[in-house]
Formats: structure tokens, sequence, C-alpha cells
């Protein structure tokens, strides 16, 4: 497991990170099952140190390559510009200001 999902399951199963937390009985610490995460980003660490080449980090870039292999890009820019349109193409001109653009006068 990477240390990125580690994380993800930390905040999204907080519930259970508690249940498992051995400063229960001390409220005071506000540890709320850290130190379970702890326990498991160190063990990750400790695996990660015996395999470097199946540490989270390697996991980590092929996943983001795999992901970039998708072409979700043009969809979302496409979806942008008919939901948004650009600010300057919103409604007409009203006209110039002649006092600020003129041409170049000589002197």
């Amino acid at each position: 497991m990477s240390r990125g999902i580690i994380l993800l399951s930390y905040y999204t199963n907080k519930q259970a990170y508690e249940r498992y937390c051995v400063n229960k009985a001390r409220p005071q610490m506000h540890c709320d099952g850290k130190c379970q995460l702890g326990k498991k980003l160190k063990a990750e660490e400790e695996k990660d140190k015996k395999d470097p080449l199946k540490s989270s980090s390697f996991s980590e870039i092929v996943m983001i390559c795999q992901a970039n292999n998708f072409n979700i890009e043009s969809s979302f820019y496409t979806l942008l510009k008919e939901k948004i349109p650009h600010p300057l193409s919103i409604g007409q001109p009203v006209g110039w200001s002649a006092s600020c653009f003129h041409p170049p006068a000589v002197v």
C-alpha cells in the first residue's frame, strides 16, 4: 500500500482507527487514532526499505502514468467552452472612448 492510500484510508475510516487507538484512556491527548496511522506508515516505510522497487513512490508513479492514458483533458475543456463563455464574448460592444483611443498625432 502506498503512503497516500494509507492517509486516504485514515481520513475515510477515522472511527475504525479510533477503535484501535492505544490512547483511548487519555482523551486529552486528542490522538484520534493517529497512533495507529503512525504504526501503519512506519510499517510501510520499513517495507519500502527492504524492497526499493516495490516502494510506494514507484507504484504511485506507475499509477499516475496509467491514469494519463485517459483522454479526460480534451473532453473537460470542451465541456468548459460549452458551459462557460469567455467574459469578453458576453453581450455587444458599447463603443469606444475617442479621448483615449486615437491615432498618434504629429507634433
